[in-house]
């Protein structure tokens, strides 16, 4: 991998905070069968197995909302624009 890549990991939506899944009901999915799907939950639950693999490799990464938090996505723009510029460039990607 080239020393000037920085991996920048966004999940996007809202997690479950104090109980409460914090971008309902717009970005959930409910099933016939009753199964749902939290759409936040399900890409926190990726970025945190792609964060421990690149931290086993010693591969660079941003995480941009590590928190269960809802960071709208100009804030979560800028944030990985930041750390694009540590490495010369812009580097989000949308």
């Amino acid at each position: 991998m080239r020393q000037d890549t920085l991996i920048i990991l966004d999940n996007g939506h809202g997690g479950i905070k104090e109980g409460v899944y914090v971008t309902a009901p717009s970005k959930m999915h409910k099933f016939k069968d009753g199964l749902t799907i939290y759409e936040g939950v399900f890409n926190r639950e990726i970025v945190k197995k792609l964060v421990y693999k690149l931290k086993t490799f010693g591969i660079p990464f941003l995480n941009l909302v590590p928190g269960p938090e809802d960071t709208p996505l100009k804030d979560r723009v800028k944030k990985a624009n930041r750390g694009g510029q540590t490495l010369g460039r812009q580097s989000y990607l949308y």
